[in-house]
């Protein structure tokens, strides 16, 4: 299997519902997208806001990419489910439906994910379900 990386940290949002924006002046909304996307792109800890549903990925950030491996468009196309180790993936499945069922309001788990050179490295995943 290629070389082993450990303690990169991946941090998830699963997104169960559909994206709505609503409240607050257009000015005010602009300007709170804006400070968000900023913070996301440019923060130290990998991110990725994606579908539990249906493993789509939305959209991460440089330092979800770098650790996956991926350009956005690969992660994209790819899902977070199939770069998920076969033998993690139970468990992760198990603990998204958990999330989405409203059993737990975040998770954390350690799982392998697979990068495209075909080497293994271990994340720590935080989860939390949010509501756009």
């Amino acid at each position: 299997m290629g070389d082993l990386r450990v303690n990169e940290q991946v941090v998830l949002a699963a997104k169960p519902t559909p994206l709505v924006v609503s409240g607050g002046s257009g000015k005010a909304r602009d300007q709170a997208g804006e400070r968000f996307r900023a913070m996301f792109d440019n923060a130290p800890v990998a991110m990725a806001l994606c579908d539990s549903f249906t493993g789509a990925v939305y959209d991460a950030n440089v330092s979800c990419l770098g650790i996956v491996g991926r350009t956005l468009a690969q992660l994209q196309l790819q899902g977070w489910m199939s770069i998920t180790h076969p033998d993690d993936l139970a468990e992760n499945l198990e603990l998204v439906g958990r999330l989405c069922r409203g059993e737990l309001s975040s998770f954390c788990m350690t799982k392998r994910l697979l990068r495209p050179d075909n080497s293994v490295i271990f994340v720590n995943l935080s989860c939390r379900a949010i509501e756009l």
